[in-house]
């Protein structure tokens, strides 16, 4: 049975869209890797965006960052696009990132003005990275050999500081299934915002809500479910996430 460590977070949600039968996407054709197809509505749209207005930080894997590499903006944002995004935090092992991005060449524009951009990864950056790029980012290197937690908590002390003194921070996760599933080993997200859609997707390498190797039944998470709203032909759930207990 693994511990559960002190909150990480004053809150962390992770808001996810996924099929009946648990897929986060499906491919859109069969010839290029990253064109993935984004479920929900444009009701669900907005709920992610209501979402990311109250969070303080965004946090997502690379994959998910190559099928949709623009600036996670919430409603406020979206109406005044000159307003400050949340801090993004891009979770990467290889960083096969495409600098040319239009989220990087909005950040680089409005750097001085714009919430900070950290990566975080246990390699480090290649060497051949853009100084233009270099310029803005805020690289976070983690230890392999540390815990999810341990890791999670290094990237909290590095964006702390640029978040508003004295306030109670929240934390979003939006994907993918990778990083929901690094969350989950190290017991940091609290509660699920999930949208339930009708497709029945399929498929062996279809990216799951969860990913990763997998937890032992005694090691699964659950969630309390707060709030079901049927909003045709989607159903919004929320809950909290509900960890093992300590063993001792």
């Amino acid at each position: 049975m693994f511990k559960r460590p002190p909150p990480l977070f004053n809150r962390c949600v992770a808001c996810f869209a996924s099929s009946v039968d648990g897929k986060i996407t499906a491919p859109s054709n069969h010839t290029d890797p990253h064109a993935w197809v984004k479920l929900g509505t444009p009701a669900d749209l907005e709920r992610l965006f209501r979402l990311r207005d109250v969070a303080d930080v965004l946090c997502f894997g690379a994959s998910t960052f190559r099928a949709w590499a623009s600036v996670r903006r919430g409603l406020t944002h979206q109406a005044n696009p000159l307003a400050n995004p949340p801090i993004h935090v891009l979770f990467t092992q290889s960083w096969a990132i495409d600098w040319h991005a239009p989220c990087f060449v909005e950040w680089q524009t409005h750097q001085q003005n714009w919430s900070p951009f950290f990566v975080a990864s246990t390699n480090l950056p290649p060497a051949d990275l853009p100084i233009e790029i270099l310029s803005f980012l805020h690289p976070i290197h983690l230890d392999a050999s540390h815990s999810p937690a341990q890791q999670l908590a290094r990237v909290k002390d590095a964006v702390t500081p640029f978040l508003t003194p004295n306030t109670l921070s929240t934390w979003m996760l939006e994907g993918g299934g990778q990083l929901f599933d690094f969350f989950l080993q190290a017991q940091a997200v609290d509660e699920l915002h999930l949208t339930l859609t009708p497709q029945l997707i399929g498929g062996y390498s279809t990216p799951s809500l969860v990913g990763g190797a997998g937890f032992t039944p005694s090691n699964w998470a659950s969630v309390s479910w707060t709030s079901v709203e049927h909003h045709p032909p989607e159903l919004f759930l929320v809950g909290d996430v509900v960890y093992p207990p300590n063993t001792n």
